[in-house]
């Protein structure tokens, strides 16, 4: 984060994974001076667009993810899930 900006108290990630119903809110870390959020979470396969919700109020992209538009000129952060690979079953 930007020097003298003030830090969010919370911050939730909402996307297209679940047709943007439900905020998933993420852990604050420090390491050092920077702080930085994350979670964890399972995410269908496919292409999905989210967003980052400061404080319950503010929208807010993050520059490391790929940010796209939609046909109505709505920006959004980017992420493309892969699938999990099958289990094989070895000696078979």
């Amino acid at each position: 984060s930007a020097p003298g900006k003030p830090q969010p108290s919370q911050v939730s990630v909402v996307g297209s994974w679940d047709d943007w119903k439900r905020p998933l809110e993420l852990r604050p870390s420090s390491v050092g001076l920077d702080l930085s959020w994350t979670v964890i979470f399972k995410a269908p396969p496919g292409r999905h667009e989210f967003k980052f919700l400061e404080d319950g109020k503010k929208w807010v992209l993050a520059s490391k993810w790929k940010i796209v538009s939609d046909r109505v000129g709505t920006s959004g952060n980017h992420i493309l899930v892969v699938p999990e690979p099958e289990a094989t079953s070895e000696g078979r």
